[in-house]
């Protein structure tokens, strides 16, 4: 494989102390393996994909409405239900720490059922998630109300 550089940069010092920059040809270099030119060239190979064409297929981060579904909106009306079934007592568990337990259990099972539904779906079939988590974010609901 040939490399050639076309410049070599030698720092070179005048006689009252300024420092130049010189610039000078460089011979060609060898390695000590050998590929065809027309297979390899290393410019096509690190420098084909422009900045310019990074920063368009760059897509922003943001919130899509399209990802939510009852069990999402379940889990965040079961942060604020459960404080609140905590504090005044009012519902069909009345024991501090059966209710703790049942808000965690719940909590990290509705979500993992989510994503579980959501990625056999591919985020494609929206409306066979709200089918499947509908009846069963009522049942959830009318179990502990």
């Amino acid at each position: 494989m040939e490399i050639t550089s076309h410049y070599k940069t030698v720092e070179k010092t005048s006689h009252k102390g300024i420092n130049h920059l010189m610039v000078k040809p460089k011979k060609l270099q060898t390695s000590s393996f050998n590929l065809k030119a027309s297979s390899f060239n290393l410019k096509d190979r690190y420098y084909s994909a422009s900045p310019q064409i990074i920063k368009k297929n760059r897509t922003p981060n943001r919130f899509s409405l399209e990802r939510v579904s009852p069990f999402l909106l379940l889990g965040f009306f079961l942060v604020g239900l459960f404080p609140y079934m905590f504090i005044t007592g009012i519902g069909t568990i009345h024991t501090t720490l059966f209710l703790l337990l049942v808000f965690a259990f719940l909590e990290v099972n509705l979500l993992i059922f989510d994503f579980a539904i959501w990625n056999y779906f591919k985020g494609k079939k929206i409306f066979h998630v709200w089918l499947i988590e509908v009846p069963l974010t009522v049942l959830v609901i009318h179990l502990l109300v």
